[in-house]
């Protein structure tokens, strides 16, 4: 009876009003699924402290929050019922039809997220679960944006990753020991280059408990997430259950994001003395030459150039050479004090005044043979991101951009090489070289067993000779140097050498030949080019300073190279296309932005 008497009311009422109907169809019809693509832009978490890396993928079930433009309250749920590395999440589309704007997406799903003029609040939790091997659910927190429905997610933590000596420990806590904040509400913001950073929002936490039900297996590795942030005092490990440990690293250490730092025996605390301290340099990627701005204790990754290949083979570190760009030679360790590596990373110290300069660290294999090397280039204050040129403000190994400052000449390179020679540590004809403090520059003819890549790579200080190219016929590449950039490519990272065509995309030059050189204006940014000379290719010898200056490009012709030619001697012009320049000649390289 009673649902007769409702299906008779609501017959009177459709009929009675068609208004009324369509709300109520309106009402009663749910809500269309709509369906974004998410992926991981850091498709790496980076283990720098051992050869190896991790893929990341999305799980079945897995949540996203997902904004448009702002919201609270964690936003649209949405859910993905596959994994793998791109996969479909399925949800409410929260821009409901509006015709444009930033979609924000955060995972895992946060009740409590929320986004506001392009600022994410999140959580990194101070309580986390351990599962072996790889990151638990939930407890890595990525975020990304995007104006349509594709979007890239990159980590905004960082952390370390460990493993134990024996069993019986269930928990551990991390704590900061001058109580920098690493866990809690978070705020973050997006870069210029799309990438988030995030920093702990009041009141924070200074520790984070990982707990593992099972007990933490020896062998396995365990990961702990937390904000990057500058542990200025290092930090303590508390384990606990049947079995107990406490440690202690009490210098300075830098978690960064997107970065694992491995420990192996963490409950040891002979383990723990055995980690070496330093900035991390490679933050913005890999590269073969690192820049200086300041005093401190500095790692990179020992790997190839612009790449992820690491050095397997390395035994040993040490630096080769060291200038500061002046005639006489500078005391030893000056600019470099100390050198040393783990597995897979280098580590070099400068003294705490800082002295300008630049410097050669080589990686050997147990036999004492080089496998690779790295330029240290050493310039208090300096930040070249911060100029708004494509163009670098100074030549690759300058130490000052002023007009008319030899310091301005900066270094040499033979066409495809990674390594510099030194340049000239005056600007008038007759200026001296700069002087090395170290393993000296040298020479070599080329040959057909000694013009090839491998003789190169093992002997950076020595510039081989020839009339045309510095390979020989058989290993002659033109592609060492590209205008995407290679493992080869001399420039520090987010730089690269630039092809000939950007070269002559450059605004036109005014010849200053009282000054010997050449000026020109980019974006607001005066750019000067010096006439700093360059390295004869059949002699060996530095040659023309303040007559001429060769600035090599990236793009290969027949047996040489484009380059650009700044000439202060008869003529006063620039040419920015200037082709006939053999390649194992040694000039000026002026780095572009990738």
């Amino acid at each position: 009876m009673k649902y007769h008497f409702y299906s008779v009311v609501l017959a009177g009422l459709l009929l009675a009003s068609c208004d009324i109907a369509s709300f109520r169809e309106e009402q009663m019809v749910p809500p269309a699924t709509d369906t974004i693509s998410a992926y991981f832009a850091d498709f790496k978490t980076k283990t720098y402290l051992l050869n190896d890396a991790g893929d990341l993928s999305w799980s079945a079930g897995d949540e996203i929050s997902l904004f448009f433009n702002s919201g609270s309250q964690g936003g649209t749920k949405y859910s993905t019922e596959l994994g793998g590395e791109t996969v479909e999440f399925v949800g409410t589309d929260p821009a409901e039809g509006a015709a444009s704007g930033v979609y924000y997406g955060i995972y895992p799903y946060d009740s409590s997220s929320s986004v506001s003029s392009g600022v994410i609040t999140t959580v990194i939790p101070d309580t986390q679960i351990a599962e072996e091997n790889t990151f638990a659910d939930r407890m890595l927190v990525t975020v990304g944006k995007s104006t349509d429905k594709s979007i890239g997610f990159y980590h905004i933590c960082g952390g370390i990753r460990f493993s134990v000596s024996k069993s019986g420990y269930t928990s551990v806590v991390f704590k900061s020991n001058n109580g920098e904040r690493i866990s809690g509400a978070v705020s973050v913001t997006f870069g210029s280059d799309g990438k988030p950073s995030a920093q702990v929002t009041s009141p924070g936490y200074d520790s984070i408990t990982l707990n593992c039900k099972e007990g933490f297996e020896p062998g396995k590795f365990y990961y702990i997430c937390m904000a990057p942030v500058v542990l200025s005092k290092g930090f303590s490990m508390t384990f606990s259950g049947s079995s107990t440990a406490k440690v202690s690293h009490n210098t300075y250490i830098e978690i960064d994001r997107a970065v694992f730092g491995s420990i192996n025996t963490a409950d040891l605390q002979s383990s723990i003395d055995r980690i070496k301290s330093g900035k991390m340099l490679a933050t913005n990627g890999t590269a073969n030459c690192y820049i200086v701005s300041s005093a401190g204790d500095y790692k990179f990754p020992a790997v190839m150039g612009n790449s992820s290949s690491y050095l397997g083979q390395m035994a040993s570190a040490e630096l080769m050479w060291e200038t500061d760009n002046t005639a006489s030679p500078t005391a030893k360790n000056s600019i470099i004090s100390s050198v040393s590596c783990s597995s897979s990373a280098v580590f070099f110290s400068t003294p705490d005044q800082l002295k300008a300069g630049n410097a050669l660290i080589v990686a050997k294999d147990a036999s004492g043979s080089v496998i690779w090397s790295w330029h240290i280039w050493v310039v208090p204050g300096f930040n070249p991101d911060s100029t708004p040129s494509r163009f670098m403000d100074r030549n690759l190994g300058a130490l000052s951009s002023t007009t008319g400052d030899a310091r301005a000449n900066g270094l040499f390179y033979q066409w495809g090489r990674k390594d510099p020679f030194a340049g000239f540590a005056g600007n008038s004809v007759g200026s001296a070289t700069s002087a090395q403090t170290g393993t000296q520059m040298g020479s070599v003819s080329v040959s057909a067993t000694s013009g090839d890549l491998d003789f190169a790579i093992a002997h950076p200080n020595m510039l081989i000779t020839s009339d045309s190219d510095w390979l020989s016929p058989d290993n002659r590449n033109n592609n060492l140097w590209a205008d995407k950039k290679t493992i080869y490519d001399p420039c520090p990272p987010g730089w690269r050498v630039p092809a000939g065509t950007e070269n002559q995309g450059l605004p036109a030059f005014t010849v200053d030949q009282s000054n010997k050189g050449a000026s020109t204006t980019q974006n607001g940014v005066r750019l000067w080019f010096p006439s700093a000379g360059y390295i004869n290719p059949s002699s060996a010898r530095a040659t023309m300073i303040a007559n001429v200056g060769f600035y090599w490009s990236c793009t290969a012709e027949t047996l040489t190279s484009v380059t650009m030619y700044v000439d202060t001697y008869n003529q006063y012009r620039v040419n920015t296309y200037y082709g006939h320049i053999a390649r194992a000649s040694a000039l000026s390289v002026r780095c572009i932005k990738e």
